[in-house]
């Protein structure tokens, strides 16, 4: 498999949290985020999400992204939004996520 960081669009930022991916079918899955941009977020979980499967993720927070399954290797899964995260946005969310980390 090629090297993931040539999938990828924007920097990431190491998180640890929990969500809830939602698939079209309404199957829900718990998994933990490993690292997030604003344009998308890798996830460690048992789930095998099938490939470009669009799918909701929602954070503890209660805010719920749509996006679609983009790479799969061992347990990680990326998943990209839908549509990216201005600079306020993500900043908001990364706030929330480091807020639950304590």
């Amino acid at each position: 498999m090629e090297d993931l960081a040539s999938y990828r669009r924007g920097e990431r930022v190491a998180a640890k949290a929990d969500v809830r991916i939602t698939g079209e079918d309404g199957a829900v899955a718990e998994a933990t985020v490993v690292d997030i941009s604003r344009y998308g977020l890798s996830i460690d979980g048992l789930q095998r999400l099938p490939a470009d499967a669009p799918l909701r993720v929602t954070f503890a927070d209660g805010r719920a992204m749509p996006g679609r399954a983009v790479w799969r290797q061992e347990f990680l899964d990326g998943i990209a939004f839908d549509r990216p995260l201005d600079t306020d946005e993500f900043d908001r969310l990364l706030a929330s996520l480091n807020a639950r980390k304590t």
